[in-house]
């Protein structure tokens, strides 16, 4: 599976954003906790707790 990961210098680009959905690639940004963010008023949204994890990356 592919997945894009990027920092927050990204996840605040909505130029990258859009590119990657028009890609239909699945991916994960960062954004600060203060970046705002605007949602159809039909979407719900879901806060979780934060959870400590670990990855190892591999080739």
């Amino acid at each position: 599976m592919e997945l894009v990961l990027a920092d927050s210098l990204y996840g605040k680009n909505s130029q990258f954003l859009r590119k990657l959905d028009e890609s239909n690639l699945p991916y994960v940004v960062v954004i600060r906790s203060n970046h705002r963010v605007w949602f159809p008023l039909w979407q719900s949204v879901r806060e979780n707790k934060w959870c400590k994890f670990e990855i190892t990356f591999s080739n």
